[in-house]
């Protein structure tokens, strides 16, 4: 569990953690990767379980990809964290497993879809609104 639990939470850590230098202009075409391993888990975890993320920034959505393999238990649910570095946030968007999306493929498997600003989940307490697309690009 602790494996899937590790690949689910890093997709956050792809999309949310800040580097130290300057952001480049986020728009339209930007795009974002990351590869997902256990060690950028909150907390670290060894595990062999490995995954990768893909998305690309439209007018007003994000199209996505996330693969992953060598999870040892069901994958139930892919979602993205808002939060600061090292600090796993609560769920603002859905990719599989809830939210109205597809069951996620298990235990090996690729996710595709779009996000629009319907996915946006309410998370008052860091200041984004249900359906605030533009708050989520900004944490990203």
């Amino acid at each position: 569990m602790k494996s899937l639990t590790a690949l689910l939470l890093l997709t956050s850590v792809l999309l949310l953690a800040a580097p130290a230098a300057p952001q480049p202009v986020v728009g339209p075409g930007s795009v974002f990767r990351a590869v997902l391993t256990g060690p950028q888990e909150t907390p670290a975890i060894l595990s062999e379980a490995t995954g990768r993320f893909r998305a690309e920034l439209g007018d007003s959505s994000l199209t996505y990809e996330l693969s992953y393999s060598g999870l040892p238990t069901q994958v139930m649910v892919a979602h993205i964290h808002i939060g600061q570095r090292n600090v796993a946030g609560a769920v603002a968007v859905f990719l599989c497993g809830g939210g109205g999306r597809a069951d996620c493929p298990s235990p090996d498997g690729t996710v595709t879809g779009t996000i629009t600003a319907a996915d946006v989940l309410a998370i008052p307490a860091q200041e984004l609104d249900a359906g605030d697309f533009a708050t989520l690009l900004h944490a990203m």
